[in-house]
């Protein structure tokens, strides 16, 4: 199987950690990039949608601050 494939059949794949917890390194901005990575956006669609869905709820100063 070539990654395109491997890639296109994990896309629909939720994503549960066994054991969550908010990285404390991890701005909430990257955060939510990251699970938009994971969820199969690519890097720059990833950030644009991010800082929007954080704006939507009123949270785009607070995504620069640390979780932890």
């Amino acid at each position: 199987m070539d990654l395109a494939s491997l890639r296109s059949a994990l896309i629909g794949v939720p994503f549960l950690p066994e054991n969550f917890r908010l990285h404390g390194w991890l701005k909430g901005s990257e955060l939510v990039n990251f699970h938009a990575r994971l969820a199969g956006l690519d890097y720059r669609s990833a950030k644009r949608s991010s800082q929007a869905a954080l704006e939507l709820v009123g949270l785009a100063k607070e995504g620069e601050k640390t979780c932890g």
